[in-house]
């Protein structure tokens, strides 16, 4: 918090918090940021990393990351797979 308070960009992933309290959560995360600090999930952060699609060093790996871990976009993933193998045959 001492960070955020000098200027700096500070990012929380609260998905890492490792809390099982939902009431903790909710004080944790009002109190951070009312000091400035950005909370965010994984996937906002996982973004962010790769910061645009077409950087095709990460590209692939953060979205066999997504397949694994974000069950409605591993099934989106498979959709436009098969789609684009379809329609590749003809």
């Amino acid at each position: 918090m001492s960070m955020a308070a000098e200027g700096y960009d500070v990012r929380l992933v609260i998905d890492a918090s490792g809390t099982d309290s939902p009431m903790v959560l909710q004080a944790t995360i009002a109190n951070l940021t009312q000091r400035g600090v950005h909370v965010q999930g994984w996937i906002n952060t996982a973004c962010e990393l790769q910061a645009d699609s077409a950087n095709e060093d990460t590209a692939k790996g953060l979205l066999d990351i997504y397949d694994a871990h974000n069950p409605p976009w591993a099934l989106l993933s498979l959709i436009q797979k098969t789609y684009a193998a379809e329609m590749g045959k003809q």
